[in-house]
């Protein structure tokens, strides 16, 4: 069967009438073939949203239409980009397309030349409204203006105004309590994801949308920065996964809630994604939230620290001589009996050639670290309060300085592989002087920090596994180790613990 279309947006003088139109068409009709006529009137061509051409395209898809005739191309469509797609869907259901007036013909070559021609220009407007969309999206983003997308459960959009543009901010409502109590239940108890949905569901709670909550929603809702109150461990976490940070440390200061935004699917692997501080207020305190991460599995603080088949230590270990991390290196001793030993190697010596440390083993390393390790936990009080650590300002204050003069410890080490005797002179001097800062700013943050922070039953938990520790997998020590350590420094068979608390 051949289809008619004609379309005509409103009645004027030098319009073309649907009639009209058909009588165009009909000329294209051969003799004896059935006609079946659809008309748009009072409908514009700048989209396809129109009553009889959503039927023709279902007979199109019902494989009813052979051919499909108009008075006009722009009686179809004025997109260049809906038509090409037509045209994609017409190929697909072998249906031929003319335009009465334009000669305009699928079916014979020259309309099939045409039709690549038109193809072309469309991939090109395609392409371009992409780049000008994601140009505009970024650029957005570095303003920390709203990028659409769902409110955030608890939240609503307010007006307001960024560097003169018209934008929304977000507003915490009285739904933001419910956050509030996701967070703490999660980071303070052994409540899972499922039973904090069950609970919200027995007091008919329902989500943004108005359904019932499941787990991988607590989850998405637990692992979203925008609730979060900002301060210098957020920037490290979100620093140490590979994000693009638009804001420095300094900004940091423990108040505002974050947006991150990137492509891809959020909050699984960050690498890359950008990250800006938001005109709203956070709600939650970063401690609670980090140790939701930690939960969650996701935690990702320390750099380096994936999983490893040879050490506990892996992601940990630096080298105490020059700062760089050490890395394992595994020797062969006998091919024939299959043995290998293994060494931590200074990556500082390997891989940038300044500093001379020596390697050390591995097992020597782990057990004097194990030893510290023990003797300090097994020394924490069990008595533990449950309370949410609350940092004073001083202490973001300090981790800021910490964190920003220990970049420049590390950029001042990177410039010693280039640098002439003159500058190496002046480098050293400034390293030596960073280093002596670091070490009184470090016991300051050590005692202004409030050193017992985790659930008592965690602590017994883990003073119990340190009893079995032969017994634990690598990854599993690895995981107790990183709720304490921050550093481990090694020089020659000397070990010194940086911790975290």
């Amino acid at each position: 069967m051949i289809a008619l279309y004609a379309r005509q947006s409103r009645d004027k003088k030098d319009s073309v009438s649907i009639e009209s139109q058909f009588d165009f068409c009909q000329k294209e009709v051969p003799e004896g073939e059935k006609v079946k006529k659809y008309k748009d009137k009072g409908f514009s061509g700048k989209n396809i949203d129109r009553p009889d051409f959503q039927r023709l395209l279902k007979d199109i898809e019902s494989d009813k239409i052979s051919k499909v005739i108009v008075y006009r191309l722009d009686r179809m469509s004025r997109s260049t980009l809906d038509f090409a797609g037509l045209m994609v869907r017409f190929k697909k259901h072998n249906v031929d397309f003319i335009s009465s007036t334009e000669k305009f013909d699928t079916g014979t070559p020259i309309g099939q030349a045409m039709l690549s021609i038109i193809m072309v220009f469309a991939e090109l407007e395609r392409k371009t409204i992409q780049i000008r969309i994601t140009d505009s999206y970024y650029a957005r983003g570095k303003k920390a203006m709203s990028l659409g997308g769902n409110v955030p459960f608890g939240f609503e959009l307010k007006r307001t105004a960024i560097e003169g543009m018209k934008t929304n901010m977000l507003v915490a409502t009285e739904r933001i309590e419910y956050i509030k109590q996701m967070y703490n239940e999660y980071s303070a108890t052994n409540a899972s994801l499922g039973k904090i949905s069950n609970d919200l569901n027995k007091d008919e709670v329902k989500t943004l949308f108005g359904n019932n909550w499941d787990s991988s929603k607590i989850s998405r809702i637990l692992k979203n920065p925008v609730y979060v109150k900002a301060d210098a461990d957020i920037y490290s976490y979100f620093k140490n996964m590979g994000c693009i940070m638009q804001n420095e440390i300094d900004d940091y200061i423990g108040t505002n809630g974050l947006y991150v935004y990137g492509k891809g699917t959020k909050y699984k692997d960050l690498d890359g994604y950008n990250v800006v501080i938001a005109p709203h207020e956070g709600v939650v305190d970063s401690y609670t939230w980090l140790k939701c991460q930690n939960k969650l599995g996701e935690n990702k603080q320390i750099k380096n620290t994936g999983k490893s088949k040879y050490s506990w230590l892996s992601g940990l270990i630096k080298c105490n001589k020059c700062k760089y991390s050490m890395n394992i290196n595994k020797a062969n001793l006998s091919k024939k009996y299959n043995t290998y030993a293994l060494y931590f190697r200074c990556s500082g010596r390997v891989l940038r050639k300044v500093c001379d440390a020596d390697s050390v083993r591995v097992d020597v390393i782990e057990s004097k670290a194990e030893q510290m390790l023990f003797e300090y936990i097994n020394n924490l009080n069990n008595e533990i309060k449950t309370d949410k650590l609350q940092e004073t300002k001083r202490t973001n204050e300090l981790k800021i300085i910490i964190t920003n003069k220990e970049a420049e410890i590390e950029n001042l080490i990177d410039s010693l592989a280039q640098a002439k005797s003159a500058t190496m002179k002046y480098v050293n001097k400034r390293l030596d002087k960073l280093d002596s800062e670091l070490a009184p700013l470090r016991e300051e943050l050590r005692k202004e920090s409030i050193k017992d922070n985790l659930d008592n039953s965690i602590i017994v938990e883990i003073k119990k596994a340190i009893l079995h520790w032969d017994e634990l997998t690598i990854d599993e020590k690895k995981e107790i180790a990183s709720l304490f350590i921050s550093k481990v420094y090694v020089e020659n068979d000397i070990v010194k613990i940086e911790w975290k608390r």
